[in-house]
């Protein structure tokens, strides 16, 4: 499988409620730097002007597989609509794939949204994030069967993006009552 790729997407979405009334939580939610701080495995890789950022993906799979996926977005809010979203954008000098014996690196899309309705003294909020990227497969995997990697990769991916949406609502609502 010389210069094999795979591509890995996944999307979640909950609905909670978050411990503020609709204009104050929209408000919460509009500070972009603590908004993708609260994200567990998306760091900043730069602020790119107003509202446009670089971002990566970044995990340890299996305490082996390093997977990296930079993603260039930028930060769209409606107040009247009640939605904040933050949506792939295509740049210049997106990252090269690159793979090596334990690693998998490249450019990918990132969305997330973020909906907003009252609910009582309480805020209900819909969100939604979504990740897909085509990676090139590591070299010590180039040798298992092609749907065994997929769906290996998937599950596990899956499971990531759970996770990172479950952290994320939690780390919110705690930091919002601080």
């Amino acid at each position: 499988m010389p210069g094999a790729t795979f591509t890995i997407a996944a999307s979640v979405r909950r609905s909670y409620l978050f411990p503020a009334k609709r204009a104050p939580a929209f408000a919460w939610h509009c500070d972009v730097d603590r908004l993708l701080g609260l994200l567990p495995h998306v760091s900043v890789v730069r602020k790119q002007g107003e509202g446009a950022y670089r971002l990566v993906y970044s995990a340890r799979e299996a305490g082996l597989y390093r997977v990296n996926i930079h993603c260039d977005v930028r930060i769209v809010s409606d107040p009247h609509r009640g939605v904040v979203r933050i949506v792939t954008v295509r740049r210049r000098g997106a990252e090269p794939a690159q793979a090596g014996w334990y690693s998998m690196s490249g450019s990918g899309r990132f969305e997330e949204t973020i909906g907003f309705a009252d609910a009582g003294a309480e805020t209900r909020i819909e969100c939604s994030i979504g990740l897909r990227a085509t990676l090139p497969v590591a070299l010590s995997l180039r040798m298992i069967p092609r749907t065994r990697l997929d769906a290996a990769a998937g599950r596990i991916f899956r499971r990531r993006l759970d996770e990172t949406m479950d952290t994320y609502i939690e780390r919110s609502i705690i930091a919002y009552a601080r």
